[in-house]
Formats: C-alpha cells, sequence, structure tokens
C-alpha cells in the first residue's frame, strides 16, 4: 500500500531558461498583456516579469476581475518587476531580493443620491457627482537574508524600503434640498494635490535551540519609519440658503507627515511533558507620528494659517507587555491558553488646539481554545477571546481640523476603551461519500 519513489535530478537538468507571454483584447477596448522569463542553475534563481492592463488588478487577469466583481472608473497600470535568489557561504547564507517599478492612473466619474428620513416630517434628499483623476508612480525593494549559523541557530533579517509620488484631481458638486424640493444647500469643491511618500523597514529574528526536547529563544527586532508630504489646493464654495449665507474656501493647505514604529519581542520556550509545553515573553514598542497640517488662506491679505483647518499632532506611544501561552496536545485533545498583559503609555498633543490627552493604563488580552477530536471525520472547538479597542487620537480630540464647512467631527476626550469578549463553538462532520 506505501511506495517510496527518491527522484535525483541530473546535473543537467538543475540549469536552464525559460518563460511565457500572452496578450488579451476583449470589448470595450479591455486590454492586457503578461510577460514572465526565469533563469536558474544549481542554486540561483533570476526572474523579470512585467504587465501592462486597463482592467484594474495588479496583473488584469480574469481572476482579477472575479474578485473585484467590476472595474471601476478608467484604470490604467503597467509594473515591470525582477527577482534574485542565491545561495553563499557554502549555502548558510540564501539571499533574496526583489524590485518592482508601478505606473498607474484613474479617471473616475460618479454619481450619487441619497436620502435621509429625518423624522416623519422632515427629509433631506442629497445629489451628488465627481470627477477625479489621479496618478502613482512608485519604486519598491525587498530583500532576505537567512543565516543558518549552525545546527542550532537560524538569523533572519529583511530590509524593505518603497517611494512613489502621486498626483490627484478631484472636482465634486452636491445638492441638499427638503421633501418639498426646496433648496437647503449647494456645495462646490476642487482640489488639486501632488505628494511624495516614502518608507523602510528593517526586521531581525534570531532563533536558537538550547536543547533537543523543544526548549529554544527567540529574539525579534523590528523598525518601520515613513514619511509623506502633500500640497494641495482647495476651493470650496457653500452656499446655505435658510440663513442666506455663504462660505468660501480658497487655500493652500501643506501636510506633511511622520512615523516612526519600534518593536521588539523577546522569548522563551520549553516544554515540560511530551504532551504539555510553554512559553513566556516580554514585549517592548514605541510608537512615534507627527501629523501636521497648514492651512493658508488665499483670500486673506497676508498668508496666515486658518486654524479651523489646521493641525500639529503628536502621537507617542511606549508599550510594555508580558506575553504567556500554554499548550497541551494529545491525541484527542489540543488545548491552548494565551495571556498579553500591557502596560501603556500614550502622549497625545495638538499644539494649534493646546489639547494634551496623555494618559497611561492597563489592558489584558486572553484566548484559550480547546479542540475535541472525537474522530477521524468528527471535531468539537470551543473558544473564548477578550481583548480591548482602545480610542485613536481622533476619537478623543475634542476639536477636529475641518476639511470642508458640512462636514465637521467633534471627537469625545472622555471616551473609555471597549471590552470585546467573544465566545465560539464549532462541531463539524466529513462523510467521505
Amino acid at each position: 500500500r506505501f511506495q517510496t519513489v527518491n527522484v535525483v535530478l541530473k546535473e543537467e537538468a538543475r540549469k536552464g531558461i525559460f518563460g511565457n507571454a500572452e496578450a488579451l483584447l476583449g470589448t470595450e477596448n479591455l486590454y492586457t498583456g503578461n510577460l514572465f522569463a526565469a533563469k536558474f542553475n544549481r542554486t540561483e534563481r533570476i526572474g523579470l516579469t512585467a504587465n501592462t492592463n486597463n482592467m484594474g488588478g495588479s496583473s488584469g487577469r480574469e481572476g482579477d476581475l472575479r474578485n473585484n466583481s467590476r472595474i471601476t472608473g478608467d484604470p490604467r497600470n503597467t509594473s515591470i518587476g525582477a527577482n534574485y535568489e542565491n545561495q553563499f557561504l557554502k549555502k548558510k547564507l540564501n539571499v533574496n531580493g526583489n524590485y518592482n517599478f508601478n505606473n498607474g492612473s484613474n479617471r473616475n466619474e460618479t454619481t450619487n443620491y441619497n436620502k435621509e428620513v429625518i423624522s416623519p416630517s422632515e427629509i433631506q434628499e442629497t445629489n451628488s457627482t465627481s470627477n477625479t483623476e489621479n496618478t502613482n508612480q512608485g519604486h519598491t525593494f525587498n530583500t532576505r537574508f537567512r543565516y543558518r549559523i549552525d545546527s542550532t541557530s537560524n538569523l533572519n533579517v529583511d530590509l524593505n524600503a518603497k517611494t512613489s509620488t502621486s498626483t490627484s484631481e478631484t472636482t465634486s458638486a452636491n445638492k441638499m434640498t427638503d421633501g418639498n424640493s426646496s433648496p437647503i444647500r449647494d456645495f462646490n469643491n476642487n482640489n488639486q494635490a501632488i505628494g511624495n511618500n516614502s518608507s523602510n523597514e528593517v526586521r531581525l529574528n534570531y532563533r536558537r535551540r538550547l536543547n533537543s526536547n523543544g526548549r529554544s529563544i527567540n529574539i525579534h527586532l523590528n523598525n518601520n519609519y515613513s514619511a509623506s508630504d502633500q500640497e494641495s489646493n482647495v476651493i470650496q464654495y457653500t452656499y446655505f440658503y435658510r440663513n442666506d449665507s455663504t462660505v468660501n474656501i480658497n487655500q493652500n493647505r501643506v501636510a506633511n507627515n511622520k512615523r516612526n514604529n519600534f518593536n521588539t519581542q523577546l522569548q522563551f520556550s520549553d516544554r515540560i511533558t511530551q504532551k504539555l509545553n510553554y512559553a513566556v515573553g516580554y514585549n517592548f514598542s514605541s510608537n512615534q507620528s507627527t501629523n501636521k497640517l497648514d492651512a493658508y488662506d488665499n483670500l486673506a491679505a497676508t498668508a496666515l494659517i486658518d486654524l479651523n483647518y489646521s493641525q500639529n499632532q503628536q502621537n507617542n506611544n511606549y508599550n510594555h507587555g508580558i506575553i504567556t501561552n500554554l499548550n497541551f496536545n494529545s491525541e484527542k485533545y489540543n488545548i491552548n491558553v494565551a495571556n498579553r498583559t500591557n502596560y501603556k503609555d500614550q502622549k497625545l498633543i495638538d499644539t494649534y488646539r493646546n489639547i494634551n490627552l496623555g494618559r497611561n493604563f492597563w489592558d489584558n488580552d486572553v484566548n484559550a481554545s480547546l479542540n475535541y477530536r472525537i474522530s477521524n471525520r468528527k471535531n468539537l472547538n470551543v473558544s473564548y477571546q477578550n481583548n480591548f479597542d482602545i480610542p485613536s487620537f481622533g476619537q478623543l480630540q475634542p476639536l477636529q481640523p475641518q476639511t470642508n464647512p458640512i462636514f465637521i467631527q467633534e471627537g469625545n476626550p472622555d471616551l473609555q476603551k471597549a471590552s470585546n469578549n467573544a465566545l465560539r463553538l464549532n462541531y463539524n462532520t466529513m462523510s467521505l461519500l
């Protein structure tokens, strides 16, 4: 009933060149073209890819359309990629790197109608239209080094980087009326923007086995940095019929955002018995970000910052966590209990509004599951999960920077964290017939 086949490739079969190309054309002037080529030998692999399409997906293939269910607007996308992989130092070091260039654009026109029943005697209807054009061009680099130090330890290092530029232009209008078709409000908007984005990430993971029974230590380091700047010209006109008032906005908005996230984790794992093992660890993370938006009023005699539409937020979070995990695994049962206890120190500041929402607190996340294998074709699983939703700066900040006169958002500085509890029961059975 059991057969074993040992396949050994001949040396001349361990190298070669292959590839494929395709071009597809459909109705409504839809098209896609794909190119793939690869060269390989015993340890080295080189790959090239290219694609162009006007169907919105990354490859323009039929599977992308099935997942997206429709094509939105007039998308056009071109991408070129290259991949290289090889082994060095007597196959102890594996190096994998890839580069991708992407150039995409879209042009979209939308029309919306919304009816809101405020009360039995009050109805609001809104008709809106918008035209949007945007372009995005970017470069992405990803590299992974896997180094097998010896038979008990491994080191993985990932280096990733991305840079992109984008432009967009949006023209929109909406008109609100009551249930008798009497006008309430007219709004017109024109927004032109150009932006630059860059990011880089470093990940390091070291794992060492301390004995043959499952005892090990794992060290993880991760740092992610991103920066973006955008300059936009915003022209808005709003007329309120009921109080015969007009709001004109003509602003030049300059945004600069930076974020740096650092995370490190030390974890120790061991086996108590052949069926019972545990893990304990410590986690520290630092998340620091600045979000600055200066809106200059072009209608004023001098270039002054309009604080209603500006912000200068600083969000600095420091987290300390203790992680514990206990797992029991037998032929019939699998039981897992995990707990994470965190101490969070948050500093939330908006200097333009003299807002300081700094705070510190504890939170705790619990996960537990029981899996009972009744037979080869029947299984029962019970799980429980408890975690917290921590309010964001935007949810807490009482005075929010506006985007336009018809959308004014207010936060709640007294908002508390939310506790989520989930209990799941699952039973499944299978018949081979």
